[in-house]
């Protein structure tokens, strides 16, 4: 008898977000489970009021982090209106201009829960590093975040920020704390898997926008492929 892997379901809170601002972060979701299959340990759920979307991970492991994320659509239409946030997803947007698709509050929502993923994946590879000592990752993980975001101008505060030449002038520090914040090793690792997975969502053709790569002939049917294509390392 031939054994079907099972396919795990799509967490409801992503499809309210598809329904709110016409987002694809099922198909998006779907991929990443295909790139990292590991990824559908983490259960994923809706924000409190006010919070923003994160991964929690968990002293236990995969299975018992978690991805949260909001299901209001003012959340992901801030990511085009707002400096900081426009400033600190400079990286998607790039991506997205290259291949001619638009930026939107639903294009930015694809690339976040991707993001909060590669959050996960992460700590996935750190368990794994550590000999599947979840607890030690846990704290290892925790602590390394600590320690880069301390290095941020706003952790410094203004004077120690123009002290070390990170800005020129106290207006500065949102919007350089924005660029230094994306640059961080956990916050460009998870950009890193997040342009990963969208790269294999698109047509190598700049003109295409997003859609269900499995309904296009022409399209990579996983990172690796597209990275076979295009010469690029493995994920």
């Amino acid at each position: 008898m031939l054994l079907r892997r099972r396919t795990p379901n799509v967490p409801p809170v992503l499809e309210k977000i598809d329904n709110a601002i016409g987002s694809n972060t099922i198909v998006a979701y779907k991929r990443a489970l295909e790139l990292a299959p590991h990824l559908a340990a983490v259960s994923i759920g809706t924000t409190n009021r006010g919070q923003e979307a994160h991964f929690r991970g968990h002293v236990r492991g995969l299975r018992r982090s978690t991805v949260a994320l909001p299901v209001r659509a003012a959340y992901y239409e801030n990511f085009i209106k707002d400096a900081y946030t426009i400033t600190r997803m400079a990286p998607f947007e790039t991506f997205y201009k290259e291949r001619g698709v638009p930026v939107t509050a639903g294009t930015m929502a694809d690339a976040i829960v991707l993001h909060e993923l590669g959050h996960a994946d992460r700590f996935a590879g750190l368990v794994t590093a550590n000999y599947g000592d979840s607890k030690r990752a846990h704290r290892e993980g925790t602590e390394a975040y600590r320690q880069q975001r301390a290095t941020l101008p706003t952790a410094m505060g203004v004077a120690e920020a123009q002290a070390h030449g990170l800005i020129d002038k106290p207006s500065d520090i949102w919007l350089k704390s924005a660029e230094a914040y994306a640059q961080l090793t956990e916050e460009k690792g998870a950009d890193d898997f997040a342009l990963s997975a969208l790269a294999t969502l698109y047509n190598i053709d700049s003109h295409v926008t997003m859609f269900p790569a499995i309904a296009q002939p022409n399209v990579p049917r996983s990172y690796p492929e597209y990275a076979r294509i295009m010469g690029l390392p493995p994920l």
